[in-house]
């Protein structure tokens, strides 16, 4: 603003002032960028907060201030704003620095757009702009392992510390920034504790592994790369413990001992010595093997984990009496994989036997013994005779005991034989009725007095007959009566038996038979069913009675036989019609039957006429077969054979070939053969009818040639053309009239007045297209008037005055005449003028 004082003064000198304040326009020229108008910058997203990321310079060439001091600030949308801000740095630069972390960005915009602007002090501030744009290269990937087969290792529990494992790599496909992999341990369970990785991914040893318990460490790996947040990947390394590290050691090779052969089972009688330099179990556990395992020393002695040895079997069963066993065994510790010692340690063992057994004489009977269930207690069953060769005693001392099996012991028993002191007799001891097992096996223990004794066995079967009764059928013989047509495995005839036996199987029947056609199921309770085992059509003798025999038999193989007859219904003959010839027949019927009306009732019979269920071959089925044109206009009753029209024949101009066929109720039917019926249709029924009798017509005998007189007409009510076309035709020619033939016209022929006659009188009949005539003719009576008189005037003479002045067309007289003929002939003329 500045003042501006104002003089004014007129002519007499007189003045006045007038103090005016001017504004002043000191705020020139806007701010002014020093540098482009746009400006493309590109930042990472980890870029760090209120670190600038540009400067921009920026100027204002007003000299005053405050129009000469510049401010910045920022344009851009809300979430730009964000995470950018500016900040004056000196008079005339400002920074633009990242507000908020790029990377926190949930949309992870590869871009942001602002707009950097500067604004003077003045009081109408004036402004200047910077377009920049800020590209941010983002950390698009994680970290990928690559060649995971080669990471897992297998290492020595000794292994010393400080030596590298194995390697683990990752890659990173970020290339301008976040692609530096850095690698961690971060599990699993004590992993850590053992084993560090590098920065290279490569995986050391740290602490000793002697002592531990794992078989295995499963380290998981972590690969981050450089971003912020780090985008990583895992994977788990699984480094397996190999801690049996040394093969077992024999203590001896060589391992004898001498035995009897009544040593005792599982006793050891050899203990076999091993060791193992690790230091853990497994891997320091000893494991004793065969080295053949099939040798048949093992089947007579046995050896633990323990490397103890002892007797398996009672060597007292060796049959063979080895007196010397030797195997060799192996030694394996139990690690995974297991080390096996390569050298084999024998052993021996030496026995020593008591020689002979108790011998049994005649054991077991030949054949087996059967006892009946109803055998008296007390009754030698069988007598036992045993020795022993051994000559020293107590080996050759014998006693005898039943040691089975199952129920044996209560129902048998030994007695002493006075006669012989090497003999027992097996005495029944007991009902052997009480229980229902079909033998007992009695099993008599001979044993010497070695210890423990050798000994014999007799085992003596005893076959308990159980089955004392026969089968027997409830009735002597069975029949029953079925039709051919009965279904596969349909049920014909039960039959029964029964059987006193006490116990099963002994009273547990089953029914045979063998037939062709025929089959018995077993039901059970003593029943059995004859059912259809085949299709009995299939019979081509056509058999009508079948008789065969059926056995039941019990569990125990006694059977008995009794007579089955099955009688069958066969439909042995064919229906025929009784009323039509071989060739068929023909009848005639007029076109206008109305639907329903019979035309035909066809007859036919059955030589297999029966009566009850045997009538069901004589149930005749009657129908229309063929021929296509025809069923739609006729049907048959199937069960009557009346023939009727199923809808009008009327329009239809053709006659029908009716194929007639009859079925009995057979499986299959059996079909008369095809009989056909002609059926001619009259489709002319009706004559042509005129609707009177007379036809009359007046006439003047001037009527001229070919006029007309009067029309005939007839009608005819049959269906269809020619039949129901009618002409005309005279009965008689004349020679006064004509007749169209087919419009019924009737006309002048001839000049009527040269003929004297006043009336004709001739016949006219109708006839179809078929050439069949009206049931009676027409009469046609044609008068005629005749022009018998000529016309007559009453006065002969006239006068007339006629004025001079009369002008041309005017009346001058009027004269009259008469005629005595009819009208139509005796009308006079016009007045003449």
């Amino acid at each position: 603003m500045t003042h501006l004082e104002v003089v004014v003064e007129d002519g007499a000198g007189e003045s006045a002032r007038q103090t005016l304040l001017l504004p002043f326009r000191r705020n020139v020229y806007p701010p002014t960028f020093l540098g482009p108008s746009s400006v493309n910058i590109t930042v990472n997203e980890t870029q760090q907060l209120d670190v600038p990321i540009l400067t921009v310079s920026v100027t204002d060439q007003d000299p005053q201030a405050p129009n000469n001091h510049v401010e910045c600030f920022l344009e851009a949308d809300a979430e730009t704003l964000a995470y950018f801000k500016v900040a004056k740095n000196g008079v005339n630069t400002c920074d633009i620095s990242v507000r908020s972390p790029l990377y926190s960005d949930f949309n992870r915009k590869p871009q942001y757009n602002l707009q950097i602007v500067a604004r003077d002090g003045g009081s109408t501030p004036q402004t200047a702009a910077v377009n920049l744009t800020v590209n941010v290269n983002r950390n698009q990937n994680t970290p990928q392992f690559i060649n995971v087969d080669s990471y897992p290792r297998t290492i020595d529990e000794n292994m010393l510390v400080g030596i590298s494992v194995t390697q683990v790599t990752a890659t990173d496909e970020d290339r301008v920034a976040y692609g530096t992999v850095s690698y961690s341990l971060i599990g699993d369970g004590p992993s850590p504790d053992y084993f560090t990785v590098d920065s290279a991914g490569r995986i050391t040893l740290t602490s000793s592994l002697a002592g531990t318990e794992q078989d295995y460490f499963e380290l998981r790996v972590r690969a981050s790369d450089d971003g912020t947040p780090s985008l990583f990947n895992e994977t788990v390394v699984r480094i397996t413990i190999n801690r049996n590290l040394h093969d077992p050691q024999w203590i001896d090779t060589v391992y004898e001992v001498n035995i009897l052969s009544t040593q005792n089972l599982s006793v050891p009688i050899i203990a076999l010595g091993a060791s193992d330099a690790d230091t853990t179990a497994p891997n320091n556990q000893t494991v004793f093997f065969a080295v053949n395992p099939t040798d048949s020393a093992l089947n007579w002695f046995q050896f633990d984990q323990n490397g103890d040895i002892s007797v398996r079997l009672p060597l007292y069963d060796n049959t063979n009496r080895d007196q010397r066993f030797e195997w060799q065994m192996g030694i394996r510790d139990g690690g995974n994989p297991p080390r096996e010692q390569a050298i084999r340690a024998t052993v021996v063992v030496n026995v020593g036997y008591n020689l002979n057994a108790p011998i049994f004489t005649g054991c077991p009977p030949q054949p087996r013994i059967t006892l009946r269930e109803d055998i008296a207690s007390g009754i030698n069953a069988y007598t036992a005779t045993v020795s022993d060769s051994d000559v020293q005693s107590p080996f050759n001392s014998v006693s005898l005991r039943i040691i089975g099996d199952d129920h044996a012991p209560g129902l048998f028993r030994l007695d002493p034989n006075p006669g012989s002191p090497t003999q027992r007799l097996v005495i029944v001891n007991g009902s052997l009725a009480q229980d229902n097992v079909t033998q007992y096996t009695v099993r008599i223990l001979a044993q010497d007095g070695g210890r423990p004794s050798q000994s014999a066995t007799c085992v003596v079967t005893f076959a308990i007959n159980r089955n004392l009764n026969t089968p027997s059928f409830t009735d002597s013989s069975y029949s029953a009566t079925v039709s051919e047509c009965v279904a596969f495995d349909t049920p014909v005839v039960n039959v029964s038996a029964t059987d006193s036996d006490r116990v099963a199987p002994f009273n547990d029947l089953t029914f045979d038979m063998n037939h062709t056609y025929f089959y018995v199921w077993t039901q059970g309770a003593g029943v059995g069913i004859i059912h259809v085992r085949r299709d009995l059509r299939t019979d081509i003798t056509n058999q009508t009675t079948y008789t065969f025999p059926v056995t039941v038999r019990d569990g125990g193989g006694l059977s008995s036989t009794v007579s089955a007859t099955v009688s069958v219904r066969r439909n042995l003959n064919t229906p025929e019609f009784t009323d039509v010839g071989s060739t068929g027949f023909s009848l005639t019927v007029d076109d206008n039957l109305s639907t329903g009306t019979s035309v035909y009732d066809a007859d036919a019979t059955d030589g297999d006429a029966g009566t009850g269920t045997e009538a069901e071959f004589f149930s005749l089925v009657y129908s229309l077969v063929g021929d296509g044109t025809a069923l739609p206009f006729f049907t048959m009753d199937d069960a009557t054979g009346l023939i009727t029209t199923r809808q009008s024949i009327r329009e239809i101009d053709t006659n029908f070939t009716l194929q007639m066929q009859v079925r009995d109720n057979g499986c299959p039917a059996r079909w008369s053969p095809i009989k056909t019926l002609t059926v001619n249709v009259n489709r002319n029924p009706n004559r042509p009818e005129f609707p009177t009798a007379l036809y009359v017509a007046t006439i003047s005998e001037e009527t001229l040639y070919g006029s007309s007189v009067v029309t005939v007409s007839a009608t005819d009510g049959d269906a269809l053309a020619p039949y129901n076309t009618v002409v005309y035709e005279l009965v008689t020619p004349n020679n006064q009239f004509a007749l169209n033939n087919q419009s019924g016209e009737i006309s002048v022929k001839t000049d009527l007045t040269s003929e004297t006659s006043t009336s004709f009188t001739f016949d006219v009949r109708a006839v179809d297209g078929a050439g069949q005539t009206s049931t009676a003719t027409a009469e046609v009576m044609v008068n005629i008037i005749r022009n018998n008189n000529d016309p007559v005037f009453p006065d002969t003479n006239c006068t007339v005055s006629l004025s001079p002045n009369a002008t041309v067309g005017s009346d001058v007289l009027t004269v009259t005449a008469t005629d005595a003929d009819p009208d139509t002939i005796g009308t006079t003329g016009n007045p003449v003028t």
